[in-house]
Order: C-alpha cells, then sequence, then structure tokens
C-alpha cells in the first residue's frame, strides 16, 4: 500500500511536469542558476551571500535550490531537471504524513487514507511542482515535529537533537520555516510538559545549541539590509499601527479558511492560488474529524488541532495584496489532511458497528465509494490543471519570456548591444535571466531601453508590444503568449522615423 500511494503521488506530480508550470518563472531560474553558479564557480551570479542565493529583490534560502545541482549535472538547467526534486519533496511528504498518523496512533488504516488524500490533493500537487523554496518546506517541518513528538514521549536523547538538527535546517527552505519551526517545536513540548523528565530538558537544551550553531549563517545574514527588507515590507507591522495590524492579521488568517478561497479558488494571482485546493466532497469527513479530536482531546489531537490553527500564522501575518496565500498558507496542509483521514476513518467504523449487513463487507463498500469519488474528482482536478489552468496562469508564470530572450539574443551580431525591457521579461532576477538564456554572450546586453546606447542603429530591443519603442525601429520577430496573440516584439533601432 505504502508504494501504491508513493507511485500515485509521484505520478500525478510528474505529469507534463516541463510544461506545467508553463514558463520557468523568476522564483525558480532565480535560485537554480544561482545554485549552479555557486557549485561551479564557488560564488552567486551577483552578490555572493552563502548559502543563500542572491537576487536584487531578496536573499532567497538556498535548500530547495542546492538540491536540483545534481539534477542539473545529470540532465541539464531546463524547466524538468530542475523541478523534479519538487516531486521528490511532495512525495516524501505524502509518506511523512503516512508515518505521523503512524507515530501519533490513529492507525495504519488512517494513515494510508491520510497518505492517498495528500497524494491527490490538489494544494499539495500545486506545490510539488515548481522548482521554488515552498517545495521544501514541509518535508523538514513535518520530520521536526514526529521526531520530537517521539523523542519527547518515548524519552529518547537522539531524537530530541535530531528534531532540533531538522528544524535548524529546515529554516533554510523557506522563509516562514523558521518562525513555524520555532512555534511548531514549542507546541510539541507545552503538550509533552507534563511527561517530561530531566534527561529530556537535557536533550533540548542541547538540541537548541546544535541548532543555535546550524543557524549561524541565518544570523549572519540578517544583517544585509537586503535579508531583512523583504520580511519587512510584507509584515503587516509594517508602516501601521499595532491595532490596524493586528485588525489586518485577524482579516488575514480568516480569509484562508474562506470556503470561496479553498473549495472555490476565489483567489488572486494563479500562480500562487491554482484554484481550488480542497475537494468538496472532503468537508464533510473534515467535519468529523475535526469534531472527534474536540470530544476526545488526547496529547495527539491536541497537537492536531493546534498544527491547524497556527498553520495559518505566515500569511496572516504578511500582506501583499496577495490574499488568501496558498504558498504560506502551506503548513496547514497536513493537518487538514490529516483530520479528514481521522474523519473518514470514524466514519469506517461507525458503518461497520451499525450497519445491517456484515460489517467488514459494508466497510469496504463505503471505503470503494470514497474511492470512485476521490478518483472522479482528481481525474476532473487533473483535466482543469493540465489544461485550462495552464492557458489562465500562462501570464502570471511569465510564459514568453525565454523565447523572446533567446530569439533576440539570436538576431544580435558579435560586439552589438542587445536592450532587455524590464520589467517586461525579467523583475528582479535580470541577471539570472541572461546567465541561463543568454550565456557567454558575444555582445553588449543592458537592463532596460533607457540607455542613449539602446538608440545607436543596429541595436535590438526585446519588450512588451505594448510598449512604445520609438518610431526609429523596425520589427524583427514577434512572440505569442499561450493564446497565440503577439506578446514580445523584437526590433531593430533604425535611427530614422
Amino acid at each position: 500500500m505504502l508504494v501504491v500511494v508513493a507511485v500515485l503521488a509521484a505520478e500525478l506530480r510528474l505529469v507534463d511536469l516541463d510544461r506545467n508550470p508553463p514558463e520557468l518563472f523568476e522564483d525558480e531560474l532565480s535560485g537554480v542558476v544561482s545554485a549552479w553558479s555557486i557549485a561551479t564557480t564557488g560564488h552567486d551570479v551577483g552578490d555572493t551571500v552563502l548559502p543563500f542565493m542572491t537576487t536584487r529583490l531578496e536573499l532567497k534560502q538556498p535548500v530547495y535550490f542546492l538540491t536540483t545541482i545534481p539534477f542539473q549535472a545529470v540532465f541539464g538547467h531546463g524547466a524538468l531537471a530542475v523541478r523534479i526534486p519538487a516531486v521528490l519533496y511532495g512525495v516524501a511528504t505524502v509518506l511523512l504524513l503516512i508515518w505521523l498518523l503512524a507515530v501519533f496512533r490513529f492507525g495504519l488504516k488512517v494513515a494510508f487514507i491520510g497518505g492517498f488524500l495528500l497524494a491527490i490533493s490538489p494544494w499539495a500537487i500545486h506545490y510539488s511542482r515548481a522548482a521554488w523554496e515552498p517545495a521544501a518546506f514541509l518535508p523538514f517541518s513535518m520530520a521536526g515535529i514526529g521526531l520530537l513528538w517521539l523523542g519527547l514521549r518515548d524519552h529518547r536523547p537522539g531524537r530530541i537533537i535530531g528534531a532540533a538538527a531538522v528544524f535548524a535546517i529546515g529554516a533554510y527552505t523557506y522563509h516562514p520555516a523558521l518562525i513555524m519551526n520555532v512555534v511548531m517545536a514549542a507546541t510539541v513540548v507545552v503538550i509533552q510538559r507534563r511527561s517530561l523528565r530531566r534527561a529530556d530538558l537535557e536533550s533540548l537544551a542541547i538540541g537548541g545549541l546544535v541548532a543555535a550553531a546550524i543557524l549561524v549563517p541565518y544570523a549572519l545574514a540578517a544583517r544585509e539590509p537586503l535579508f531583512l527588507k523583504r520580511t519587512s515590507d510584507l509584515s503587516v507591522f509594517h508602516e501601521r499601527s499595532l491595532t490596524d495590524a493586528l485588525l489586518l492579521g485577524w482579516s488575514n488568517f480568516w480569509a484562508q479558511w474562506s470556503p470561496a478561497y479553498l473549495l472555490g479558488g476565489d483567489a488572486p494571482n494563479p500562480r500562487i492560488n491554482p484554484g481550488p485546493l480542497v475537494y468538496v466532497w472532503t468537508v464533510p469527513f473534515f467535519l468529523a474529524g475535526l469534531d472527534r479530536l474536540i470530544h476526545r482531546r488526547r496529547r495527539e489531537d491536541l497537537l492536531w488541532l493546534a498544527w491547524l490553527v497556527l498553520g495559518a500564522l505566515p500569511a496572516a501575518l504578511t500582506d501583499d495584496k496577495t490574499t488568501p496565500h496558498a504558498a504560506r498558507g502551506l503548513m496547514v496542509l497536513p493537518a487538514l489532511t490529516a483530520i479528514t483521514a481521522i474523519g473518514i476513518g470514524r466514519a469506517l467504523v461507525f458503518i461497520r458497528t451499525h450497519a445491517n449487513a456484515p460489517g467488514r463487507m459494508a466497510t469496504r463498500v463505503a471505503l470503494g465509494a470514497i474511492v470512485v469519488v476521490a478518483a472522479v474528482s482528481t481525474l476532473m482536478f487533473e483535466r482543469y490543471y493540465l489544461d485550462a489552468y495552464v492557458v489562465r496562469s500562462a501570464d502570471f508564470w511569465g510564459y514568453g519570456s525565454e523565447a523572446a530572450l533567446e530569439t533576440a539574443g539570436s538576431l544580435v551580431p558579435p560586439g552589438g548591444t542587445l536592450c532587455v525591457a524590464t520589467p517586461d521579461i525579467s523583475g528582479f532576477t535580470f541577471d539570472q535571466q541572461v546567465a541561463l538564456y543568454l550565456p557567454d554572450a558575444p555582445y553588449r546586453i543592458i537592463r532596460g531601453v533607457s540607455d542613449p546606447a539602446c538608440q545607436s542603429p543596429g541595436t535590438i530591443e526585446v519588450a512588451f508590444t505594448s510598449r512604445d519603442l520609438g518610431p526609429g525601429v523596425k520589427t524583427r520577430a514577434t512572440i505569442p503568449d499561450i493564446r497565440g496573440q503577439p506578446k514580445f516584439v523584437v526590433v531593430e533601432v533604425t535611427g530614422s522615423a
């Protein structure tokens, strides 16, 4: 059964991986290009602040991008190669949820149901396909929680210290990871507090020291203005009074639980929010599982409830006009899925004990019905996600940028000049895009089209078709959007009106 769930998860994440997402977006290519540069030259494309990846906007967390290095070495630098680690992290997340439900003593049936639900989850599938930081976030946090729980429950120092190391490494996966790992570790300790022994406290202290050592580069990077600026600008506390910030955080928190968002996909930016994240048919089972945990209140039940509530904190405490935000709310997903699995398990127990027909047969029939409904829902989602979603989201992924740069580059003679209109093609990752798509170019490449050199006859310019490049230019090529309409234009400056 474990193999079946893992294969299902992998298949749903691998299909059309090079085509969906429809373009290697800046968030993806900036990190993978930087990682390759560090591995092969010892320094980043731009400024070097190891172990982080540097762009003009932020310092990107390194774990995912470092994972792509062996895949780039073997398969090259294309979208498929650098997205394979996302699939592997996604499958690991599914297996870790099975492990957690087993560790928390909910039974193997519920554990495998949880794994199956996460394998087919639209939310999980989307964030296990793109080559970006959120793809590596959940495995480290989930492994840390499970190890710490086992260590404190069974009084195993090695697991406690190991959990601290995993949490600390996980802080380098995604910007919300550090605070969420601290919050979740503290939650586990609080729930287990009555059974703690002196040796457990000593192990926690040693684990803290291990984590602090691993986080030294993190602390050093905090001195970089770019590192803190991004976090500060996104915070709900940025340039707001405390009252206004708390009210906005409260509003953002509840936005993460909007049925229109979770079930209907009503949210801005389809790159971040791909559509419906939760299947409607799972809602009654989630409510049944939630009711079970609230009324039983074992320590494991309290952990899942706390996880469900606390997982939305990163989305609640940030604001960049993309609210609700599926990436920053990703920590909710394991708890949401686990509670739904617990609800399905509860329903199966109810059927087995109350059915007029033999209980085992009734349970199998009910489970079969759930599988059929799940299969139909998954097929409907896949049909939307692999076709309509690609078209709907293409512009948000920067579709056409690669073709525009490579077409423009092919038209520049050696010693010539190429001017790239920004942010038409590149926003904050100009250097990385040039390094990936125009490596070792035998001509000058200028960011923007306002430089006086961009007005010299013979210069090639590339920009949106909507940008006015002046009268003294001749069109050399156009690059269409995903619907076939002209999106980018490549022109040659002639100098004559």
